[in-house]
């Protein structure tokens, strides 16, 4: 059995609450369940007000804000322990993938409008 690093525990719980709608009923220990619950996911905005999402260097820059704001959520994705910076990197690639459809949005609506921040969240 894999053993998650503690402070990686909270995340993965809340992932994977997220991912299989299980009930918190289902799980071994609800107590703890509920408080990871109850805890708001943690949030990064990326703003881009100053960016042209109509130019490639724009769309490259939007997504290097999303990754930075990615690894800041995810701060075992640079770590040197092999394990930790496994559980890391996916945790980074969830959220970027979870920002996705927000990136997707704010490039096809930049010429009708100018919206300036995206919020990536984990966990839901």
């Amino acid at each position: 059995m894999t053993r998650l690093h503690p402070r990686f525990a909270a995340l993965a719980l809340a992932a994977a609450f997220a991912i299989s709608g299980a009930t918190l009923a289902a799980t071994g220990a609800p107590a703890q369940a509920a408080d990871v619950a109850a805890a708001p996911p943690p949030i990064a905005h990326v703003r881009y007000a100053d960016l042209n999402l109509r130019s490639e260097e724009g769309l490259r820059r939007l997504e290097a804000r999303v990754r930075t704001a990615a690894e800041r959520l995810c701060p075992g994705s640079r770590s040197t322990a092999l394990r930790e910076r496994r559980e890391g990197v996916a945790c980074r690639d969830a959220a970027i993938a979870g920002a996705a459809p927000q990136v997707r949005l704010a490039v096809a609506a930049f010429a009708a409008a100018s919206p300036t921040a995206i919020a990536i969240t984990l966990g839901r």
